[in-house]
């Protein structure tokens, strides 16, 4: 068994800044923890997960915290026996290690009302996958939502939401998100991108955050990609653009906020991955903005080989990120370049192959669920896949792991 790594470190009560919350997708691995006390009880904590995972257009993203230092302490320093359980059940999530996150978690609940464990025992069972596991991971969420009065925690929730619906392809995960009031009446009957929009514009309402503005830019991929013309989907593409922008403008503080905090180097990879994405989506609108897609996915990738653990490993959160990123690249490569741009996508889906060989339980519940769900499926999500597998036939034999026959 693995040692965890330290999750969350002291931050010095001293300073004071503005408080914020931020979630990019869930797929869901925590990546920021933090004791959030008021009125000399512990009544708040911010966990941040990534989980990815990407279906036909949508992925999800894994979810990022941003803190308030003035207001957390470090839990581990107290040294009993629950916080030590703790410690643990968000060590382990990070590394990727599920189900010995969940008994931990379990364990430390059993000792009282814990944020901390909660979100940890919430992160796990939804990456481990399962209808049970993920349902109960949605109700724990809207749960915190509706029990917390701090608008940025209650962004956070909602940032998760967003992350469990994109992560998690199955229909009950949507369905289970948008049940029971305020949720339900955002959903717009037979109109995914709106929903999820009115979703990302409460988390906007509660505190402005890159992650809710990332789900934003969804909703114009969807027009981009239905736009009857080519002026109609450069004006789309342009305003994602503007989207992009604006979550940029957000990154600073966040990065600020996020510094010297538990799991603060998943800011920046979060980020890269939205950025590729987003613009490779653009790109289908005015193909200058590929160029910003490359270089985002570059980025991630530069840091995940250079940003280490105390032990000086390679970060397994950083590495739950880069399926989904070289995946959505492919797809933009070949919808955009075909055949012209093979040699980039062969790479791109060598390195896919490669970084969830290196550790599958990593991407288990995640990206490898969402392969074998798409490979029991029709439609255009399934047939970039297969085209793809025939230009790579490497990547074929990858599918064919997983499900994939016809090949």
């Amino acid at each position: 068994m693995r040692t965890p790594p330290r999750a969350v470190h002291a931050v010095h009560a001293a300073v004071v800044v503005a408080p914020a919350v931020e979630t990019a997708v869930v797929a869901a691995t925590p990546v920021a923890t933090a004791v959030v006390t008021m009125d000399n009880k512990q009544i708040g904590l911010v966990l941040a997960i990534i989980l990815g995972a990407i279906a036909a257009l949508v992925l999800f993203s894994y979810v990022v915290g941003i803190f308030r230092a003035d207001i957390f302490t470090d839990i581990f320093s107290r040294g009993d026996d629950a916080s030590a359980k703790i410690e643990q059940a968000v060590g382990y999530t990070s590394l990727g290690e599920f189900p010995t996150a969940v008994t931990f978690a379990r364990e430390a609940l059993a000792s009282g009302e814990n944020f901390a464990a909660q979100e940890a025992l919430d992160v796990s069972l939804f990456s481990q996958g399962g209808k049970e596991n993920r349902i109960e991971a949605i109700r724990s969420v809207k749960s915190n939502y509706m029990k917390s009065t701090r608008p940025d925690y209650r962004a956070l929730q909602i940032n998760l939401l967003l992350g469990y619906i994109m992560a998690g392809r199955e229909k009950y995960v949507y369905k289970e998100v948008f049940s029971g009031e305020p949720f339900e009446s955002l959903k717009v009957p037979g109109e995914w991108y709106d929903s999820v929009r009115n979703l990302a514009e409460l988390s906007l309402s509660n505190y402005p955050t890159s992650a809710a503005k990332f789900r934003v830019g969804l909703w114009y991929v969807d027009k981009i990609k239905n736009a009857k013309t080519a002026a109609e989907k450069k004006q789309y593409a342009d305003d994602l653009v503007k989207v992009i922008k604006e979550a940029e403008e957000i990154l600073p503080v966040e990065t600020a906020l996020r510094e010297g905090a538990g799991f603060d180097y998943m800011t920046e990879a979060r980020f890269h991955f939205w950025v590729s994405f987003l613009y490779g989506e653009a790109a289908a609108g005015d193909l200058k903005y590929l160029a910003e897609s490359d270089a985002a996915l570059q980025r991630l990738v530069a840091y995940y080989e250079s940003t280490l653990d105390k032990n000086g490993q390679r970060i397994p959160l950083i590495a739950a990120r880069l399926p989904d990123a070289y995946i959505t690249h492919a797809k933009s490569l070949y919808r955009l370049k075909g055949e012209s741009a093979e040699a980039q996508i062969r790479a791109d889906l060598d390195a896919l192959i490669a970084i969830i060989r290196e550790k599958p339980s990593v991407h288990e519940g995640l990206f490898i669920s969402l392969l074998r769900t798409v490979a029991t499926k029709e439609g255009p999500g399934k047939d970039e896949y297969i085209a793809l597998a025939k230009m790579h036939p490497p990547f074929a034999e990858f599918l064919r792991e997983y499900g994939w026959t016809n090949l």
